[in-house]
């Protein structure tokens, strides 16, 4: 049986990861440009790369104690909310538990709630509980409330225990928001008891901080203008549609830029993967083989792709291994 070249067995790989970092997690273009378009402006506050890598650098510096994971924030307090599984169909009574946090540090008599949506992760306390954020500066600026709602069918926010189709069909625009609204909702009740309007400011980024969550606050901002003060949607997708390559054409550029035989790498490499893709034995006996994963049953190959992307890979540093070697 005929093996791959070694070039193209790096082609390949580098293509596969930042493919399925796209899909996987998401990333802001402008997150892996190294200085910003004026010098005298910051680097991207809200790049999905450049959030994630730091994420994990304050996690592994402050949160790990051997195998113990502790409560690195005392300010910041963990908790949950029941929430239907269909809101739009009133004689289910199916409930899940939607996990959210929360931080009152600074909250005012100003009324100033400050909601972030979690994206395709589980949500952590870094976000609610590094002073240095954005979201928390502005939230001491402000005397803001600050609150953190994760997706549901994303980290602990779990309506069913399998990825079926039949499951999958609550997952949609029109269930989050409503989970939102309530949500909004209910804090009322409990932190603003005494406050005749609250001033809720949503923010996301793409979608929710990945994807499509700044898209997600803007919608639920135009659609919820009685619950909400204003949205901050960060490079948020608002114009939704089927097959929406024009993001890829933005990497790409992006890529070439750094690097034009990093770009051209990746190109090859996509051809051969997406050849091999088409066929049983392609699939079977050249992709499976080489990833170490299932192409075969598609549930298998969600959890190869999950774990793949857990360590967060660096683009530069896969650009500059291609091209040297």
């Amino acid at each position: 049986m005929p093996t791959l070249s070694k070039t193209a067995n790096k082609n390949s790989l580098l293509a596969l990861f930042v493919v399925l970092y796209y899909y996987y997690i998401g990333i802001s273009e402008a997150a892996i440009i190294k200085k910003s378009s004026s010098d005298n402006e910051p680097t991207v506050t809200f790049g999905s790369l450049e959030s994630d890598m730091m994420d994990n650098l304050i996690a592994q510096k402050h949160s790990e104690t051997g195998n113990e994971i502790k409560q690195s924030y005392p300010d910041v307090r963990s908790t949950w909310l029941s929430q239907p599984v269909d809101h739009f169909n009133k004689t289910d009574k199916r409930v899940f538990d939607q996990h959210y946090m929360y931080n009152i540090k600074f909250k005012s008599k100003s009324g100033v709630a400050f909601l972030k949506i979690g994206g395709t992760k589980e949500i952590s306390d870094i976000e609610l509980g590094v002073a240095s954020r954005p979201f928390l500066i502005w939230a001491r600026k402000y005397g803001a409330a600050c609150f953190f709602l994760e997706h549901r069918f994303f980290g602990k926010s779990q309506p069913f225990n399998d990825i079926s189709v039949e499951s999958y069909k609550y997952l949609t625009i029109e269930q989050v928001m409503a989970d939102m609204r309530r949500f909004i909702i209910e804090m009322n009740k409990i932190f603003f008891v005494n406050v005749a309007k609250p001033r809720w400011i949503i923010f996301g980024c793409s979608y929710t901080g990945k994807f499509f969550i700044g898209a997600l606050a803007a919608w639920f901002r135009a659609t919820n203008e009685d619950l909400t003060s204003a949205a901050i949607a960060s490079s948020s997708v608002i114009q939704a549609r089927v097959d929406n390559f024009d993001y890829v054409w933005n990497e790409e550029n992006i890529l070439k830029k750094e690097n034009p035989k990093c770009s051209e790498a990746v190109r090859l490499g996509m051809q051969e993967i997406i050849s091999k893709l088409y066929t049983l034995n392609g699939r079977k006996y050249k992709l499976q083989a080489k990833f170490h994963a299932n192409f075969i049953e598609i549930e298998e190959t969600i959890v190869a792709f999950g774990k793949l992307v857990e360590s967060d890979p660096q683009f530069r540093d896969l650009c500059s291994d291609v091209v040297k070697k």
